[in-house]
């Protein structure tokens, strides 16, 4: 600019006693002009130093700035100097320098000042500070802390209760927060519950479809009870039977430390069925129990249920599908108050589905039981109508051949009668010998077919089994040794004594066989009572029956032979040793005196066959008696015989008209009839 101007401004700072030096530089750093006139043209950096040198980073940092030292204050400042002929726009710059010295009174003064600027700024800023470290004391920190208790609130977490500081609305703010969080953490507790018996629920209902037995179903449920639901113990009671009104613990998991061993429920009106439990049985509605320590039904269990940990306590009873009650499922919390109205609906149905499945599965316990039943009535029914096919053809057959037999004994007997030769009278006899044999053949096969004529009466099995057992030695060998244990009392029995004869003579000799190296053979009578009825074949109702036991130390029967020894023709032993119709002969008398049989027998272990016939009423005098025989008619009789065989017809014939009756013979019932209405005389 004016030069002019610029000296006398120079000028006026050298007369200021606070400047050290003013000075102006050109663009070349040369120094033009200066309060100190020795300074003039000489070059900036001399003067500065070489940190003031054009191009250095210190100059172009300190351009526009202070430079502080102890004794003064420095100031340089940039100035464009105006466009030269020719040029637009100056890009050519200068540096004018102002140096301050501090060492004057001027100045000391504004230090002074400067300083107690500073301290006073420094109150201020203390007060400040103070300020704000109480705003931030009473004011954000507990704002901060409900801040932060809301996230934590907001992601679900818990914590403790906020401590009420700071001001009277922060304190009513932070006791209305805590307020409000221990409402959500309660509801949240009561969510987690739910969530759990939601859980518990659906586990149970998989525990309800895989359940193979009552046991583990039962304890399966008490399980996923405590595990899933978070309870401390469940157990589930049943009713007993008996009407004793006691409630038996069947199951139960969780901290049980001998509770329910020491506990006693019943569900009657006594003090030990006042409780939840006897209530929700004789109700039939869910019984809960917020607080044990207070609860006056808690009486006597409550000592020990505080000892344990139990705090609340819920009772759901187990009702059948006609609504019986017949069991309770209990089920205790470690906190109290925690059985709100959503959790017992959710433990009600948890209940319910433990009541269904205890029902499917015990009703498919019954319908294989019947099942079973069916099969073994099946099987049974099969071996029955077997047996009587069998025994049909097996009468029908022995009664042809005892016809034929019976023919051949009577010519054989006639034959005998006449003036033969010995020869031919010593065969005669051999014939007789042989159908004598074929006949008991065909007895015993009557007998099992139930075609032989019972002549049943009232007689004592004991005595009966007595006496012939005197005679059971002579068909048993010197090697086997028989014990007779008759019943002290009598056994009065209706019975045809023949056939029980044969019946203890086919199971002696059976025993016999089955000893062929000796052994001993037990004979007993006795009373037996089978409280359910007997599905072996042939069935036996249940009842009392008088029993005939007989007991070999023989080889026993293997358990795949066991099924079919009463099988007419069915035999273990050699060829030509047995008929195979023994035991199916006492098969065939027994069911004809509607009685049963049991056998139990084992490879090594020897046999027993016991015969069960009815009871019977004590006889009277005349049943008691023997029959007597009738004295012997006079031979001038008529006789009507009725026989379709003509043979045996024949032959009847000839043997009464030779002990002098007068006989009628007729082949059938109706020519029997006609001849007896056309009869003269008696």
């Amino acid at each position: 600019g004016d030069s002019a101007t610029s000296e006398m401004e120079i000028a006026g700072l050298g007369g200021t006693p606070d400047i050290q030096v003013a000075l102006v530089a050109d663009p070349s750093d040369t120094i033009r002009l200066s309060t100190d006139p020795d300074l003039v043209g000489r070059p900036l950096d001399g003067i500065l130093g070489p940190d003031y040198a054009r191009g250095s980073p210190f100059r172009q940092s300190v351009l526009g700035e202070f430079l502080y030292t102890d004794t003064s204050i420095t100031a340089a400042y940039p100035y464009r100097v105006p466009p030269g002929p020719g040029e637009l726009r100056s890009t050519r710059t200068g540096v004018v320098v102002l140096s301050y010295d501090l060492r004057t009174p001027t100045t000391v003064a504004r230090q002074r000042a400067f300083r107690e600027s500073l301290i006073q700024g420094a109150v201020v800023l203390a007060l400040c500070l103070l300020t704000w470290a109480g705003l931030h004391t009473l004011v954000t920190v507990p704002l901060r802390r409900l801040a932060d208790g809301t996230r934590r609130l907001a992601a679900g977490e818990s914590g403790p209760a906020l401590s009420a500081g700071g001001p009277s609305e922060i304190q009513d703010l932070t006791v209305s927060f805590n307020l409000m969080a221990e409402q959500v953490a309660s509801r949240q507790r009561a969510l987690a519950r739910a969530n759990r018996a939601l859980r518990a629920l659906s586990d149970c209902k998989q525990e309800v479809s895989a359940a193979r037995d009552e046991p583990s179903l039962l304890q399966n449920f008490c399980r996923v009870v405590v595990q899933q639901a978070g309870y401390r113990l469940a157990w589930v009671g049943f009713i007993e039977p008996t009407g004793s009104k006691v409630v038996t613990p069947v199951a139960s998991a969780g901290h049980d430390a001998g509770y329910l061993q020491a506990a006693r429920v019943t569900w009657d009106d006594s003090p030990l069925g006042q409780g939840p439990t006897g209530q929700a049985i004789r109700t039939g509605q869910p019984v809960v129990c917020e607080d044990i320590l207070t609860d006056p039904r808690l009486g006597a269990w409550r000592s020990a249920q505080l000892e344990r940990g139990y705090g609340a306590s819920a009772v759901l009873p187990l009702c059948n599908a006609d609504g019986a009650v017949f069991g309770a499922l209990s089920v205790y919390a470690a906190e109290r108050g925690v059985f709100d109205e959503k959790e017992v609906a959710l433990l009600s149905e948890i209940a319910q589905e433990l009541a269904f499945g205890i029902q499917r599965l015990r009703a498919r316990k019954h319908q294989e039981e019947v099942e079973r039943s069916l099969a073994a009535n099946e099987a049974m029914l099969r071996q029955v109508q077997k047996m009587e096919a069998i025994g049909q053809l097996a009468g029908g057959v022995a009664h042809d051949f005892n016809n034929i037999l019976g023919a051949i004994m009577m010519q054989a007997a006639l034959a005998s009668e006449e003036n033969v030769s010995p020869e031919l009278r010593e065969a005669l006899e051999e014939i007789r010998v042989a159908a004598e044999r074929g006949a008991n053949l065909t007895r015993q096969l009557l007998l099992f077919s139930r075609k032989q004529v019972m002549q049943s009466r009232t007689l004592d099995l004991s005595q009966a089994v007595t006496h012939l057992a005197r005679m059971l030695q002579r068909v048993l060998r010197e090697d086997v040794r028989m014990e007779l244990r008759p019943h002290p009392g009598p056994l009065f029995v209706r019975a045809d004594p023949g056939m029980i004869d044969q019946i203890l003579m086919n199971l002696a000799v059976n025993a016999r066989d089955a000893m062929p190296g000796g052994g001993r053979l037990v004979i007993e009578t006795g009373l037996v009572d089978l409280p359910e009825p007997n599905t072996a074949v042939p069935p036996t109702p249940a009842g009392r029956y008088a029993c005939i036991r007989v007991t070999d130390t023989g080889s026993g029967i293997a358990p795949e032979v066991l099924p079919h020894i009463f099988e007419p023709f069915f035999t273990t032993k050699a060829a030509g040793q047995g008929t195979g119709l023994g035991l199916a002969t006492v098969f065939g008398i027994v069911q004809q005196h509607r009685g049963g049989m049991r056998v139990e027998s084992g490879l090594g272990r020897g046999t027993t066959f016991e015969v069960l016939l009815p009871l019977a009423a004590e006889p009277a005098d005349a049943d008691a008696a023997e029959p007597g025989r009738r004295p012997r008619r006079h031979a001038a009789e008529r006789i009507l015989v009725v026989e379709d065989d003509g043979s045996v017809r024949n032959l009847i014939q000839q043997a009464l008209e030779r002990e002098g009756y007068s006989v009628l013979v007729a082949a059938n019932g109706v020519q029997a009839l006609q001849l007896w209405e056309q009869r003269s005389g008696p």
